[in-house]
């Protein structure tokens, strides 16, 4: 449900509330030797409640215009995998709540007629309100976990700018400049991965680093042909992305990061 109020044709609020909810299922077969109740083979429906409140403002005759909204979710009956003990089966039960509050907020500026600049910034804080034990009184998640399996795991702080200049020219040729950057901040933790005992232990899994990726481009545009000259990872970053064991405690971890630095010229034609 959503109600928005225009209070004049350069501002609107809203707020909005709504449910969502993600199908249950069957779990796989478990050995015989595995004490757990007939609830083992099937799990339920997880669901969300959730709230936002927000506003679109346009000044200076909209050339600068800020987009806003806070929200807050609230996630019951969370689905989530089972360790039996002494019998290493894993099952899917719905145990756990959790909690995201955040915001987000973009910004759009006209500087000149030629210069715009575009900011976006969020933030989210998502984490377990209790903690769960699991059929052998082992903790599946503590009290304010962060959401997700390492690295798998939001990044609190988003940041993405821009900033594009057009250059018109003689016939009514163009030029335009452009520049990106993008910022992921480290989730700090902690994590249900940290937990002796859990099914989803994996203590050698650090989450992702804080990442910053910038891209540039040049395009030239004359009637319906355009020609870019681009540059991508400018500065060549290369962080430790998506680590990855295949056991705990495993020595060896791998990673994946940013495409190396990317220099090249594209060709687009309009039919």
């Amino acid at each position: 449900m959503t109600l928005t109020y225009q209070a004049d044709p350069h501002n609107l609020y809203y707020t909005s509330v709504g449910e969502g909810f993600r199908l249950g299922g069957g779990n796989a077969g478990l050995a015989s030797i595995c004490s757990v109740t007939s609830s083992a083979n099937t799990f339920k429906s997880d669901h969300d409640w959730s709230y936002e409140v927000g506003a679109k403002n346009g000044l200076f005759d909209n050339h600068l215009q800020f987009d806003t909204s806070v929200f807050h979710i609230l996630w019951y009956q969370i689905q989530q995998a089972e360790l039996v003990p002494n019998c290493g089966g894993v099952y899917t039960n719905n145990v756990g709540y959790a909690v995201s509050n955040g915001f987000d907020m973009s910004m759009h500026a006209l500087i000149t007629e030629r210069l715009q600049v575009n900011v976006g910034v969020g933030y989210a804080d998502a984490h377990f309100t209790g903690t769960v034990l699991g059929p052998g009184g082992n903790p599946i998640v503590e009290k304010g976990d962060s959401i997700g399996l390492v690295p798998q795991v939001n990044s609190p702080w988003n940041v993405n700018t821009s900033a594009v200049y057009d250059v018109p020219l003689s016939h009514g040729d163009a030029l335009q400049f452009r520049a990106d950057y993008q910022y992921q901040s480290r989730n700090p933790g902690p994590f249900l991965t940290e937990i002796p005992g859990s099914s989803n232990y994996f203590p050698g899994l650090p989450p992702n680093p804080p990442t910053h990726l910038t891209n540039a481009r040049v395009t030239y545009t004359r009637g319906k042909v355009n020609v870019a000259a681009f540059v991508n990872n400018v500065f060549d970053a290369h962080p430790l992305l998506g680590s990855y064991q295949d056991a705990p405690n495993e020595t060896l971890t791998t990673f994946n990061t940013f495409r190396p630095r990317t220099v090249g010229v594209s060709l687009n034609v309009d039919f």
